[in-house]
């Protein structure tokens, strides 16, 4: 699978349960800003330490 492809289901999982579980408008934005500051955190998290991650990735994307 590519970059984009694994992105891309992963997008479409979160604002599935996003929609599903969230209760109101309010709730599906807080749910949405978490998503997105958990997507920030894991590429800040990528970037700084990847030669010291145990995440076990796809050939290429190391």
């Amino acid at each position: 699978m590519s970059v984009e492809a694994i992105a891309g289901v992963l997008a479409f999982c979160a604002g599935a349960a996003i929609g599903r579980g969230a209760k109101g408008r309010q709730e599906r934005r807080q749910l949405r800003e978490m998503a997105v500051a958990n997507i920030d955190f894991g590429l800040e998290a990528m970037v700084s330490s990847m030669a010291n991650t145990s995440l076990i990735l796809p050939d290429g994307m190391q």
